[in-house]
């Protein structure tokens, strides 16, 4: 019998509700970042509003993560446990 893989597909485009959860805040807070250019630019789809490129957005985590070596102890938990930013997984 093939082995089915069952963990979850991740999206290629990130919504707001995604980017917060992924920075464990709000999505006012994500659209006030936005807004003061604390994050990488989205692009607009028609009929889904804002999405930022899942590759993208995790690059430019990675760039923040080398700038505070907390945020990068916790990104590199994070990867390993499949957890989002909420809480330190490790």
């Amino acid at each position: 019998m093939p082995h089915r893989d069952t963990s979850p597909i991740e999206p290629a485009l990130l919504s707001v509700a995604d980017v917060a959860r992924l920075l464990s805040t709000s999505r006012t807070q994500v659209r006030n970042m936005r807004a003061r250019g604390q994050l990488p630019p989205p692009i607009k789809i028609a009929g889904l509003g804002l999405r930022w490129p899942r590759a993208e957005f995790m690059a430019w985590l990675q760039e923040q993560a080398s700038a505070s070596p907390l945020l990068a102890a916790w990104l590199t938990c994070a990867q390993v446990s499949g957890h989002a930013l909420k809480e330190p997984p490790c």
